[in-house]
């Protein structure tokens, strides 16, 4: 089925509201459908047969489903190959490209390692030729590609398409992405920051597939954060909501690339981590740091931070301490305010630093105001490398469903 047929489809508000359910849940009965978009059983079960011979949906495979009294239901679900998305990161060590079936699964990818301070212009021009490339690996009919979804890492304007400030990259500050790409495929294009387009990911085909609430929090350069409140993406009335790196945790701190003082950025980010790891080495107590760094003709890095930690240096393990307590003061107030049933950390050097995650997870426990009541699963994504792109692929079929 071409692209503008499932289209014309979604113009239909109770088919898109099927499509939709089926998107949320992965698999759903005839009357689950009925019942979560209060439609009438006859009503889906037409919309059904007609999305199930256009190729859209099919008969999910039912074998661990127990079966109850009569017989066991017929599971519906999106069909892998009814549609594709293209997702494109653009993040602080270059770009990624992928191509995604309708159920997040990788079927193409293209990186690039790149200065992006050089040109922005001229770097977008090549991924729009890194995008046609992956188009072509991928051999997807260009008719069944929905759209195109980029992750970038900064504020936006989601309105307009538009990046609106990144304190990592200034100079793309004002850049145009959604017209610059719908001009360039003739596809319908969205724009989101990256820690919400990881949470989006995780939320629809990773560790938090089936979760109601979630925050997710992405460390890399900066640090950010994701709301996903009742399976729907939350930013707000600017489009902001999430920004967990500029919480100020000390008010007397460092002063943030933001211009504030004592934001999280400062403490628990990568960058923070390794400007503390830089000022260490001029410490006669980081000796072990010293020795893996010596020969090497670059700077430190968190995987330095970290594989030191590991070995017993002591200076280090409390650096990443102080990271981790810093971040659990922040996730504190995240939960008292939100109350997530489900924490997702991007898959990282740093998050896979078992000291790290266990720090946060007991002190979290502690500390939460609603600690008698529960306290939110704390979990490390399983994306992956793909956590941006499939989180950017994901806007795609997110921004024409879930506004029914």
């Amino acid at each position: 089925m071409r692209v503008y047929d499932i289209q014309l489809l979604l113009k239909n508000k109770t088919t898109a509201q099927v499509l939709k359910a089926l998107h949320l849940n992965t698999r759903l009965s005839r009357v689950a459908i009925a019942r979560l978009i209060n439609a009438s059983p006859s009503t889906v079960s037409a919309i059904v047969e007609k999305l199930e011979a256009q190729g859209i949906v099919y008969p999910a495979d039912t074998e661990d489903v127990a079966a109850g009294v009569g017989r066991k239901p017929v599971l519906m679900e999106i069909d892998p190959d009814a549609f594709n998305l293209i997702g494109i990161d653009i993040g602080q060590d270059g770009v990624v490209v992928i191509m995604t079936n309708s159920k997040g699964e990788v079927i193409a990818r293209e990186t690039t390692a790149i200065d992006l301070e050089i040109d922005p212009q001229a770097i977008l021009q090549g991924v729009i030729r890194l995008t046609d490339d992956v188009i072509e690996r991928s051999a997807v009919d260009r008719q069944k590609v929905l759209g195109i979804g980029i992750s970038f890492l900064g504020l936006i304007d989601k309105q307009r398409g538009v990046a609106v400030y990144s304190s990592t990259l200034p100079s793309w500050e004002g850049i145009a992405f959604v017209q610059l790409f719908e001009d360039a495929f003739q596809l319908p294009t969205f724009l989101e920051n990256n820690a919400n387009a990881m949470t989006l990911g995780e939320a629809r085909f990773g560790i938090a597939m089936a979760k109601d609430h979630i925050f997710g929090v992405h460390i890399s350069r900066g640090l950010g954060g994701g709301i996903i409140v009742n399976r729907e993406l939350y930013t707000g009335h600017f489009a902001t909501a999430g920004e967990l790196g500029h919480m100020v945790i000390n008010p007397n701190g460092a002063v943030c690339t933001c211009g504030m003082r004592g934001c999280l950025n400062t403490i628990a980010s990568e960058s923070a981590i390794e400007g503390h790891g830089v000022r260490m080495m001029r410490s006669d107590s980081a000796r072990l740091l010293k020795r893996r760094m010596a020969g090497l003709q670059r700077e430190v890095t968190v995987g330095d931070v970290v594989a030191v930690a590991r070995e017993g240096c002591p200076i280090c393990t409390e650096l990443l301490h102080d990271a981790a307590d810093a971040i659990t003061v922040g996730l504190v107030n995240v939960t008292n305010l939100l109350s997530p049933e489900m924490i997702v950390f991007n898959k990282s050097e740093l998050t896979l630093y078992l000291p790290f995650m266990t720090r946060i997870k007991t002190q979290l426990q502690e500390k939460i105001y609603s600690q008698k009541i529960s306290c939110p699963e704390i979990e490390v994504g399983i994306l992956g490398e793909n956590a941006l792109g499939i989180g950017a692929a994901t806007l795609v079929i997110d921004n024409m469903l879930m506004r029914v």
